[in-house]
């Protein structure tokens, strides 16, 4: 029997870590326990914290690609005063694109002939400043022509030993010297005034890294040898793919420790990659908690990947549904990262209308809209109503944080107990995961996300229901913070077996099961949304005083096409742009649990004071219809 056929067999019949592997099938065992610690000494989070008031203040920012090729052009120095009459008060700009060298004079490395007497760099800056404007400078950190001709050992290296690249040039290795240097080079750019750093991309290659930092350092912490090339049934690879997870959080550590000693008000944007897609192992929970926030793309969670990507739906799987699949992303992106916003770029809208669709799902998910303004355009103004929408509305988003009333465990250690089958951990695991979530995001209740290292903290305060996807696989750390939340007097709702989330036909008990095993607490939730459309989102959030309550409800925004031409699926389908469009909400109303009275209910968007019934003693408030987007504020006295 072949040894891939036999840990397949492992993995579906759920016995990788029966006590008798060993010995009939040598490395079994440490394919079942590839994945790493969760939480050992030299990974600990940083706590629970806040990102910088300028940063959450206002929840849309744009985001343009004006590069040195447009450098003599007028929009190119004129940018900032564009924005500005936008309405927009943060911006993200490149201050190196690619490859190339500084736009200034820097004291390492190259510089940039156009940058070679002149401070491109500083004049970018400083001209956001005088606009009144935050500058997010996006310094591209995976290349560095000079660096790789310079040091070519620093240059991540493929299993036949040959130099790795991206589209933009040769990866520079996060295990080598490399990030010393990046460090000098971001620290200049921290002096002249920037205030946060967009770092995009996968930081590391997704198939690993041969060069030889990395085969000292994986050897000195595991005690293998590098595999001999990437395979997904390898143990050694897998564990080879947990090392690379750690090169990226050890690299961000750094630079996020060296950049907030200059200016504890710097932000840092770190890419999820494919992460809140669910589709690989590439990243962990762990990098968010070491971000100021996480970055991701408007409909990246609910992108179809190739079939090749480890987790990928099989033909006889109930597909996932677009838009609580993006919600889910979003969701995790935010309270991974302890709740601190997340920063979602949303590039290639095509209208004002997509683009208000578009803000209203990412904002009301608690997450800042990045507004991609293509270059020619600048200068026309474009999408100045989704700007003014998330200015209205973004004073009752900021400082406040999710409502936590039920999180859902996303745990990347029990998938990982499934390497040796992936469609064992895509049932078992990440599709009652998303099932889950999918099934409290429609009965529009508070629903968060927990991760690993945030459970193994017990992070779960003010929570009052946990479900967990794969109750078998927790660390002891794990469970104990699950039986300290069940002595509380909480409910902890364990998946199982019968529960066929994944399956066309079984899904749907699937869910009603799970509802059931709410019981009681679906009573006492403190607030609920009903009526409006099915694919209507509710999502709440309070601030720390408890005075306000924020109910930020959007209509359907899935529809929305992005990326250009070659990803509007509505143009692939030969349908118009208005086939899309969903009915407005209508016929929406509110539930407030318990005896306070508010002192004030208003939406935001319309400004409008909003009247209340009454039932028993509960509050019920009658939402007016809306479009695309309503936020109820209901206020209380200190």
């Amino acid at each position: 029997m072949k040894r891939r056929f036999f840990l397949k067999i492992l993995g579906l019949l759920g016995l990788q870590s029966a006590p008798w592997l060993d010995s009939i099938l040598p490395g079994a065992r440490f394919l079942a326990e590839a994945a790493s610690p969760t939480r050992p000494a030299d990974r600990a989070q940083p706590g629970p914290r806040s990102a910088p008031a300028w940063f959450e203040k206002y929840r849309v920012h744009a985001h343009t690609r004006l590069t040195l090729r447009m450098l003599g052009e007028d929009v190119f120095s004129r940018a900032a005063q564009h924005f500005r009459a936008m309405g927009v008060h943060v911006v993200v700009r490149h201050i190196k694109s690619g490859s190339e060298g500084a736009w200034w004079p820097s004291a390492v490395g190259a510089t940039a002939p156009e940058a070679k007497n002149r401070n491109i760099a500083r004049e970018i800056i400083e001209s956001a400043h005088r606009e009144g404007l935050n500058i997010i400078v996006y310094h591209r950190h995976m290349e560095d022509d000079h660096m790789a001709e310079s040091h070519p050992d620093w240059v991540c290296k493929d299993w036949l030993g040959r130099p790795m690249r991206t589209r933009r040039g040769k990866y520079m290795c996060l295990n080598s010297p490399y990030t010393d240097y990046y460090l000098q080079r971001v620290t200049e750019l921290v002096r002249m005034g920037a205030d946060g750093f967009y770092f995009d991309d996968s930081h590391m290659p997704k198939t690993g890294c041969w060069c030889q930092y990395c085969r000292k350092l994986f050897r000195e912490q595991t005690g293998q040898a590098h595999p001999r090339r990437p395979d997904a049934r390898d143990p050694v690879w897998n564990k080879l793919i947990d090392f690379n997870n750690w090169t990226i959080e050890r690299a961000f550590r750094k630079w996020s420790h060296g950049l907030h000693n200059e200016n504890p008000n710097v932000v840092l944007l770190v890419s999820g990659n494919t992460w809140p897609a669910i589709v690989d192992r590439h990243l962990t929970d762990r990098v968010f908690r070491i971000a100021d926030s996480g970055k991701s793309e408007f409909s990246l969670p609910a992108r179809e990947f190739p079939k090749w990507r480890l987790y990928h739906l099989s033909s006889d799987m109930k597909p996932f549904e677009t838009d609580a699949k993006i919600a889910l992303g979003y969701t995790m992106i935010r309270d991974v990262a302890d709740g601190r916003p997340g920063h979602i770029w949303i590039y290639g809208l095509k209208d004002d209308l997509s683009s208000l669709y578009a803000v209203a799902g990412v904002v009301s998910h608690g997450c800042i809209a990045n507004l991609d303004i293509p270059e020619n355009s600048i200068s026309a103004h474009p999408f100045k109503k989704a700007v003014a929408l998330g200015n209205t509305v973004s004073p009752y988003f900021s400082g406040s944080r999710p409502m936590r009333w039920a999180a859902v465990h996303f745990t990347e250690h029990g998938r990982d107990q499934y390497l040796a089958s992936p469609e064992a951990a895509l049932t078992r695991v990440l599709y009652p995961y998303y099932g889950a979530y999918r099934a409290l995001l429609r009965s529009r209740v508070p629903v968060g996300v927990i991760s690993d290292s945030q459970l193994e903290e017990g992070n779960l305060e003010d929570y009052k229901v946990l479900f967990l996807p794969a109750p078998k696989t927790l660390t002891g750390t794990m469970a104990q913070s699950v039986q300290k939340f069940r002595d509380q007097g909480n409910l902890v709702v364990e998946n199982r077996d019968e529960w066929a989330w994944h399956a066309n036909v079984g899904s749907d008990r699937a869910v009603n099961d799970f509802l059931a095993a709410l019981g009681p607490q679906m009573s006492k939730v403190p607030v609920r949304v009903s009526g409006g459309p099915e694919k209507m989102h509710a999502v709440f959030f309070t601030n720390p005083a408890g005075t306000r309550l924020t109910v930020s409800l959007c209509n359907d925004f899935s529809w929305v096409p992005t990326g250009g031409p070659a990803n509007w699926r509505e143009r692939a389908r030969g349908l118009s742009e208005r086939d899309g469009i969903p009915s407005p909400c209508d016929g929406v109303k509110i539930l407030l649990r318990g005896k306070r009275p508010p002192r004030k209910i208003f939406e935001a968007v319309s400004g409008k004071s909003l009247s209340t019934g009454a039932s028993g003693e509960d509050t019920v408030i009658d939402v007016p219809r809306f479009e695309y987007m309503a936020v109820v504020v209901v206020e209380w006295e200190g």
